[in-house]
């Protein structure tokens, strides 16, 4: 962030855009601004492409539910687990990509075996427990993600899915995954036992196969 805050928009738009990366086309909304004190507009950055032969396309303001659809409003819903609506928004499903990770063995412990995934920097991940679709090498399979936290063992930056079967042969090899947010299930809790978690999770998979996971289509 210090190395552009202070860059003025013309110096962003030839030195960042055009020299570095070779801009081609730009697609922006029509309140975007850039560079020091947000003082680039539409209308400079139309001239600027135009001396650089850039194509620029500037997509007109777009409302839902008399909100504006924007960046801050996505993450505002996806940082709430309001994945639904955020389908609404973008057009499909929000996903995350992720590389598999070791855990600690304690969800096969009550039964409901798991695949962990490193959570990536720079990523917003909606907290809870989810209905997903998973989508591997191996092939596309239903999964129950909990995202966050899991308080009953007292662990953060938790993410993890139970695949639900049928799942593709081969799916639990793959080491890297798209997770697909279907549907929101409910908010991490803390249980008293291990037992009151695991009929939890029971309850979870039924809910994400009736509510949510028999209508999702790709």
């Amino acid at each position: 962030f210090d190395k552009f805050k202070n860059v003025s928009a013309k110096r962003f738009f030839e030195d960042f855009l055009v020299r570095k990366h070779k801009i081609r086309n730009l697609v922006i909304g029509e309140d975007f601004r850039f560079g020091k004190g947000a003082i680039g507009d539409v209308r400079l950055l139309r001239k600027l492409c135009q001396e650089r032969g850039v194509r620029l396309d500037v997509v007109r303001e777009k409302i839902f539910n008399g909100r504006k659809i924007s960046t801050s409003l996505v993450k505002k819903l996806l940082l709430e687990g309001d994945v639904g609506t955020v389908r609404k928004l973008l057009g499909k499903f929000y996903s995350v990509m992720g590389s598999k990770v070791r855990g600690r063995k304690i969800s096969s412990s009550i039964g409901f075996p798991t695949i962990n995934i490193l959570r990536e920097k720079n990523r917003i991940y909606p907290e809870g427990v989810f209905a997903v679709r998973v989508s591997s090498s191996a092939g596309d399979f239903r999964a129950v993600a909990n995202v966050g936290r899991s308080p009953t063992f007292g662990l953060k930056d938790v993410f993890e899915f139970h695949l639900l079967r049928p799942f593709p042969k081969g799916a639990l090899r793959c080491r890297r995954f798209e997770i697909f947010f279907i549907g929101f299930i409910r908010r991490a809790k803390r249980f008293a036992t291990t037992a009151g978690l695991s009929a939890r999770i029971k309850k979870d998979v039924e809910i994400a196969e009736k509510r949510f996971l028999r209508f999702a289509k790709f």
